[in-house]
């Protein structure tokens, strides 16, 4: 039974590569695209903020596996005859999936930086002006790097999320983890310990991340002490 237990391990951690790069691209990509977007809604830039608010509403408001089924299997098609389906045609399904979990990503995590920045007390900003700073310069070196602080228990919450969100992605057939346990299945004598040994690769995954950020907290909170 052990070596059956370690037979699916070594097959399903083959998908561990791909997991981890929708992790990381839809997070940190997805943070640059959620911190614009944060600003413009807390600053309210014409258009731009009402603009922002419609696309966090849609893709908070919608099922990521929706999310990737339009990417996938819709985009194509509408662009079938547009100019730019040449270039897309022959794109792998990583790329969509990508691409959803960019926009998903970068949609909570405005919320989370935009109630972030909130939280930093207004006086903050008023006593930069007051020793001669510009708007820009007290934004990223003295509300940013406090916002960042009171983000990190939310941004820690929402990875975790995110690592799990990823098994979705094996509906557009990428051999993520959950990719090969779908395959795995189709071949094996035992479903539950297939899906059990997946479910202990994402817990694994999870508990790494959280002590990461549990650091990553800590060392803020030391800073701020510091300050």
């Amino acid at each position: 039974m052990f070596h059956y237990i370690l037979e699916v391990f070594v097959s399903l951690i083959k998908g561990l590569p791909y997991t981890l790069l929708i992790m990381i691209v839809g997070f940190v990509i997805g943070s640059i695209i959620g911190f614009i977007l944060s600003l413009l809604r807390i600053y309210k830039v014409f258009f731009f903020s009402w603009l922002a608010g419609v696309y966090v509403s849609f893709f908070r408001g919608t099922p990521l596996l929706v999310q990737i089924l339009l990417a996938y299997q819709g985009l194509p098609l509408v662009l079938k005859d547009t100019s730019i389906y040449p270039y897309i045609r022959d794109l792998g399904a990583i790329y969509y999936v990508l691409f959803v979990y960019v926009l998903y990503s970068s949609a909570y995590l405005s919320e989370i930086f935009r109630s972030a920045l909130l939280s930093v007390p207004h006086s903050q900003m008023e006593a930069s002006y007051s020793v001669g700073m510009s708007t820009s310069k007290a934004l990223f070196h003295v509300i940013i790097p406090q916002a960042l602080s009171n983000a990190m228990p939310n941004l820690s919450n929402f990875i975790i999320l995110l690592i799990k969100d990823t098994s979705l992605a094996s509906i557009a057939t990428i051999p993520e983890v959950m990719g090969l346990v779908n395959q795995e299945i189709a071949n094996t004598r035992s479903v539950f310990t297939v899906f059990l040994v997946a479910a202990v690769i994402y817990w694994v995954i999870s508990v790494v991340l959280e002590k990461i950020f549990g650091k990553l907290e800590k060392r803020h909170s030391l800073h701020k002490r510091k300050i």
